[in-house]
């Protein structure tokens, strides 16, 4: 778009374009896992990549899919990281308030 960023629809069709293939083909990446590739290139989850999300994203991802697929099983992993400590501390805190109630602490 103008202001030099993509998002998901526009990196996607730029992923057929014969030069987005010839980079993404010199630095051994598959183009295969568009969705997954972008989001591990939306390095401030904002919706959108800018060109140096997505340099520095595809060098740190050089390499066979193998790369990819645990980059992206990494990203995962960090979101439900992040999900479970907020359901602990949840239930944590329901678990305090019920002891205190019942007196049973």
């Amino acid at each position: 778009n103008k202001d030099g960023s993509l998002n998901m629809h526009e990196f996607q069709s730029a992923l057929e374009s014969t030069d987005m293939k010839q980079i993404l083909a010199a630095l051994d990446i598959d183009s295969s896992e568009a969705e997954g590739l972008f989001l591990l290139l939306d390095a401030e989850s904002n919706g959108s990549i800018s060109a140096e999300d997505f340099a520095n994203g595809c060098t740190r991802l050089r390499g066979p899919a193998k790369a990819l697929e645990v980059a992206i099983f990494m990203r995962e992993l960090t979101s439900l990281s992040s999900a479970f400590l907020h359901h602990r501390r949840h239930v944590e805190a329901n678990l305090k308030w019920i002891t205190q109630h019942l007196d049973i602490g």
